[in-house]
């Protein structure tokens, strides 16, 4: 592998975050889906910058934090070969997955685009490129993955604008930008796990990334819609100072909130079927009563799914039940 530290014990902040990533992230789409949203809850359709743009890529970050220690321990004990294969069908599954949620959409009429296209599938083809990039060390990766990113920016600016700002999360083409994403990730999240230097140089190193990214701004926009260099590496610097004041938090206050920490151990379960509740939004009749009911009244319709949610959440985490691919 790469010849790094193998992971440490595990750390509790990081089930609390990836909670919290994928929490917001259902919440956030529930309330697109009612029609009702306020503004800063959609995306802007090309430049700019909104508070759920950062929504993915926080869960992006969570995955950067404990996909090279997973492989590591996997390679360590099966050998790397085996622990590629493992990943890439992990990835695979993951992507074939959203391709089959996205279908039913496109049968039910929820996918205007016509491309077949998701959050699984960025995740699962972000995941599948950031694999061959775990072999190296962590320097020559941050340099590769930028590399990745700036050929990306190339060819969007160059044959694919238009492909990319028709695709949801950036279709295929916008593959490359999350792979990006998650190769940037998995540095910052190697060098968490690097023990207690590591940790005291992750906050300054997230920062310095953001800070890269916000130079990069200067002649590259911020767009989610585009999943631009400027946004990607402007995001993953955030990410990580976001994780990181979570772990501060959680060294502070003790063993993290227990419902946080449910929804991080099933992510992929309670995702899938917050995309199953929030189908109901596609009935007709439904969807005129969120046009013509009061405000309050649409809320409680997202309110009471991640209740739900929540509380099949807690009961798998009091019984110890993890869904894994």
């Amino acid at each position: 592998m790469t010849g790094e530290a193998p992971a440490g014990p595990r750390v509790e902040a990081i089930d609390q975050y990836r909670g919290f990533s994928l929490f917001i992230m259902v919440l956030g789409n529930a309330f697109v889906a009612s029609g009702r949203a306020p503004w800063w809850l959609e995306h802007p359709p090309d430049v700019g910058f909104r508070i759920p743009d950062a929504f993915a890529p926080f869960f992006v970050m969570a995955i950067g934090l404990t996909f090279g220690p997973s492989l590591r321990r996997r390679a360590a004990r099966e050998g790397s070969l085996k622990a590629a294969a493992h990943s890439l069908t992990r990835w695979g599954a993951l992507l074939l997955i959203g391709l089959g949620i996205t279908g039913v959409e496109a049968l039910l009429g929820a996918n205007p685009s016509g491309i077949l296209w998701g959050v699984l599938e960025a995740l699962g083809a972000g995941g599948l490129i950031t694999l061959p990039f775990l072999f190296l060390p962590k320097g020559p990766r941050f340099a590769a993955g930028l590399a990745l990113l700036a050929a990306y920016q190339l060819l969007l600016d160059a044959f694919w604008l238009e492909d990319v700002l028709g695709a949801p999360h950036g279709g295929p083409w916008g593959a490359l930008g999350w792979g990006g994403m998650m190769v940037l990730s998995t540095v910052l999240g190697d060098l968490f796990r690097e023990g207690e230097r590591g940790r005291r140089l992750y906050p300054w190193a997230s920062a310095a990334v953001l800070a890269l990214g916000l130079s990069l701004a200067l002649a590259v926009p911020v767009s989610k819609a585009r999943v631009s260099m400027s946004y990607v590496v402007v995001v993953v610097g955030l990410s990580g100072l976001v994780f990181f004041a979570m772990y501060l938090a959680t060294g502070r206050w003790g063993k993290p909130a227990e419902m946080l920490a449910a929804w991080g151990q099933n992510p992929l379960l309670l995702y899938v079927l917050h995309i199953a509740c929030l189908g109901v939004y596609l009935i007709p009749a439904f969807a005129r009563w969120n046009r013509e009911a009061p405000l309050w009244a649409v809320c409680t319709v997202p309110i009471a799914m991640a209740a739900c949610l929540s509380v099949l959440a807690l009961e798998l985490y009091r019984r110890g039940r993890i869904l894994k691919l």
